[in-house]
């Protein structure tokens, strides 16, 4: 099962006519849920090397993403490595800009990552977080509506975002693009780039964002995933070593 749909099945047999045992029952289950996290791991690669493919054949713009991929490989159970290996990547190919990774955290969206040249304009754009959950921010915007905000000059910026602007501007920074992290059609987080000139990004640069925001959804799916199999795991090991406790 994924998302409440039906991806395939797992059966066992025998020649034996007798039922499973429940604990046995529970070790297929256990094998279902294998089987699941390997589709769902190949298919979120694919959408990954699809968007990959749209981007221009650069050896830099393959490079960033190989290596964001084999962390994400050697990091299946923490998520930060990821998010770092990501914004590092990211400001290789945006060398005038800065990279972050956001993420709600109850009403709030907290900065994990940050990639910025810079050391007084990295410390200037980590005080602007925490920040509310709300639409009167950019980022807030960005993961409540699950759309992409792009600001050319945040000096500029739609009268909805006054009180986001205001806490922009004072990072030093002028334009903000935003993409939403995007998992079941909701948004789990935002990676955005940060320039301190205003102006637009071109379309191609919108799609390496695009791609290093899937990778996000990758590592966070992985860690989810994997954390949900080793206590489920641990829960079944418990169960099959009281049944074989002496009585």
């Amino acid at each position: 099962m994924r998302n409440d749909e039906v991806v395939g099945v797992i059966f066992v047999g025998r020649t034996k006519p007798q039922p499973f045992s429940e604990k046995q029952i529970e070790l297929v289950t256990t094998f279902a849920d294998q089987a699941v996290i390997a589709i769902e791991n190949a298919r979120l690669f694919e959408e990954v090397q699809a968007r990959t493919a749209e981007l221009t054949e650069s050896l830099e713009q393959q490079t960033a993403t190989s290596e964001v991929l084999q962390v994400i490989g050697s990091s299946l159970t923490d998520t930060q490595p990821a998010f770092d290996a990501i914004v590092k990547s990211g400001s290789k190919l945006f060398p005038n800009a800065a990279i972050s990774i956001a993420l709600p955290d109850g009403d709030q969206v907290k900065a994990v990552a940050f990639a910025e040249s810079d050391p007084a304009r990295a410390e200037a754009w980590r005080r602007r977080f925490p920040n509310p959950l709300t639409r009167e921010y950019m980022h807030g915007a960005a993961i409540l509506d699950c759309k992409i905000v792009d600001i050319e000059d945040v000096a500029e910026a739609p009268p909805e975002f006054a009180i986001g602007a205001r806490n922009f501007m004072a990072s030093g920074y002028r334009a903000v693009t935003i993409i939403p992290m995007i998992r079941n059609e909701a948004a789990i987080g935002a990676l955005s780039v940060i320039r301190v000139a205003a102006g637009p990004l071109s379309e191609k640069e919108r799609a390496t964002l695009r791609t290093f925001a899937s990778q996000a959804v990758i590592a966070i799916e992985n860690t989810r995933l994997l954390n949900e199999l080793r206590a489920r795991t641990e829960d079944l090991g418990r169960s099959v070593a009281e049944l074989g406790a002496p009585r």
